[in-house]
């Protein structure tokens, strides 16, 4: 059984309708401390590429969203 994805906003650490500067705040953070070339072993690259997926899946979302405010 493949598992399912975590929430973007609980992977970030964000709440939901939580602004662009909080979550690019976030993400920066969290991918120092889990980019591949700084930390050790596959877990934190998982971690990385989970992190960086659930901030591009946010970043689209609000940018469809001010899309539909136009």
């Amino acid at each position: 059984m493949k598992n399912r994805a975590r929430d973007p906003h609980d992977v970030l650490g964000v709440a939901e309708g939580a602004e662009i500067d909080e979550i690019k705040k976030q993400f920066r953070a969290r991918a120092k401390a889990l980019h591949p070339d700084t930390s050790d072993g596959t877990a934190s690259e998982d971690a990385f590429h989970e992190l960086k997926a659930a901030y591009e899946t946010l970043l689209e979302r609000l940018v469809r969203s001010l899309e539909l405010v136009k």
